[in-house]
C-alpha cells in the first residue's frame, strides 16, 4: 500500500491516473468487507487503507450518503476532537467561499471563521482561496476577506478570472487578442497580465434590426481566443460576435464556468448565471469551450503552475458543493470535505455518485470547536 500510495506524487497527469486506480481500490475493499462484516467495520477499514492510520476511529463519527447503509460507502466526519490528526495529512488546504467563508447570498458572515484561518497558518498549512465567480478579481476579493475579518495575500487567490488570465499566459503562450464577454474583475486580471483584450461593457453597437445591420457590425482581426464568463451586459450583439470569432478554428474557446446555469432568488425570481451565457455561446457557434472552473481540473493545473510544490496527495479541497468542489478533487486527485454551510447536504451525496468526498464538517469552524 506505500508504494501505491507514492504514485500520488508528481505531475497532474501521474496523480490523476494514480488517484483514480487508487480510489478503485478503496471502493472494491470496502465492498468485499461490507459483505464480511458489519458497515461500521467497512467505514473503519476505508478510513484506514486512504490515511494508513493506526487507529481509524481517530476519525470520529461517520455518516451515510444513503439511508442504504450497506451499499452506500459513508463519510467521516471532521469536528475539532479530530481535526489535527486529519490535516496532520495535508499540507495545502483549498478554501471555496461562497458558503464556506461565509454564506451563500454572499454577505452574512459564518462566525469564527478568522480563527479557522489563523489555526490553518499557525499549523504551517498553506491555505488557498479557490472559487467558481468571475466577476471579482484577486485585489477584490482581499477587500471581501478583511471585511469578513481575515486577511490573505492576493498569490493565494485562485477566483476564475485570474485563472483565465493564467491559462492564457502561462499555457496556451498567447499573443493575439481575446474578445471577453465577463466583467470588469476579469478585464483587471488580463490587464495585469499585459494581454490584449476588448468587449467588456456594455456592447458599443447598435442593436441590429435586419440581417444587412449584422453584416455592417465591425470585427476585429487577430481575435485569438473568446473568453466567456458572468457579463450583465450579455447581448445579441455579443453572441453574435463571439459566435463570428469562433468560425475560425484557430481561435481558442474558453469559459470559466459551466456547471453554474442559475439560482432561485425567490419563488418567482431565479438569476441565470454564467453557464447560461456559455451554453448560448455553445450552442450558436458549435463549439466547445475549455472549461477553467471547477469541476473541471485545469483550475487544479493553473494553482500548480503557479505553484508548483503543491502536492496533490496532501492537498484537500473544502467546499459546500458536490458537483463543483468534489467534482474538482476527483478530476484532479486530491482529497476533498463537503462543509454544510451552503449548497449541498449529506442526503444529496446519493444524486451524484462517484463524487463522494472523504470527509464531512458540519461547519469549517468545527475545525476549532
Amino acid at each position: 500500500m506505500a508504494k501505491l500510495l507514492t504514485k500520488k506524487h508528481g505531475l497532474i497527469t501521474n496523480s490523476l491516473i494514480s488517484a483514480m486506480f487508487f480510489r478503485r481500490y478503496q471502493r472494491m475493499l470496502t465492498v468485499g468487507i461490507q459483505q464480511n462484516s458489519n458497515p461500521q467495520a467497512s467505514v473503519t477499514s476505508r478510513i484506514a487503507v486512504g490515511r494508513s492510520l493506526k487507529n481509524a476511529s481517530e476519525y470520529g463519527t461517520v455518516s451515510p450518503t444513503q439511508n442504504d447503509m450497506t451499499k452506500k460507502p459513508k463519510v467521516a466526519e471532521i469536528s475539532h476532537q479530530n481535526a489535527a490528526k486529519v490535516l496532520a495529512n495535508y499540507d495545502t488546504i483549498l478554501l471555496d467561499c461562497d458558503g464556506v467563508l461565509w454564506q451563500t447570498d454572499h454577505v452574512t458572515p459564518i462566525q469564527g471563521i478568522p480563527s479557522v484561518i489563523s489555526m490553518l497558518r499557525d499549523q504551517g498549512k498553506e491555505v488557498l482561496f479557490v472559487t467558481n465567480n468571475s466577476m471579482h478579481a484577486r485585489h477584490e476579493y482581499l477587500q471581501k476577506f478583511q471585511s469578513h475579518g481575515f486577511d490573505a495575500a492576493q498569490e493565494d487567490i485562485f477566483c476564475v478570472a485570474y485563472a483565465s488570465a493564467l491559462y492564457l499566459q502561462k499555457t496556451v503562450g498567447f499573443h493575439g487578442s481575446v474578445y471577453v464577454i465577463g466583467n470588469e474583475g476579469m478585464s483587471h486580471e488580463l490587464d495585469l497580465a499585459r494581454i490584449n483584450h476588448f468587449g467588456t461593457g456594455a456592447d458599443p453597437d447598435p442593436v441590429y434590426n435586419s440581417i444587412r445591420d449584422l453584416h455592417e457590425i465591425h470585427l476585429l482581426d487577430n481575435v485569438e481566443a473568446v473568453l466567456v464568463g458572468y457579463d450583465k451586459h450579455f447581448s445579441l450583439n455579443k453572441l453574435f460576435k463571439a459566435c463570428s470569432y469562433l468560425t475560425n478554428h484557430t481561435c481558442s474557446y474558453i469559459a470559466t464556468n459551466s456547471i453554474e446555469k442559475s439560482v432561485l432568488l425567490a419563488s418567482n425570481r431565479r438569476q441565470p448565471l454564467t453557464g447560461a451565457i456559455v451554453d448560448a455561446v455553445t450552442s450558436a457557434s458549435k463549439r466547445t469551450p475549455t472549461v477553467l472552473g471547477k469541476p473541471h481540473p485545469l483550475l487544479f493545473s493553473c494553482i500548480r503552475a503557479a505553484r508548483p510544490h503543491v502536492n496533490p496527495a496532501r492537498t484537500l479541497i473544502i467546499g459546500d458543493s458536490v458537483p463543483s468542489d468534489m467534482g474538482l478533487a476527483k478530476a484532479a486527485g486530491i482529497d476533498s470535505a463537503l462543509v454544510l454551510t451552503g449548497a449541498s447536504t449529506l442526503s444529496t451525496l446519493g444524486n451524484f455518485p462517484g463524487l463522494e468526498p472523504e470527509f464531512f464538517l458540519q461547519s469549517l469552524t468545527s475545525l476549532i470547536h
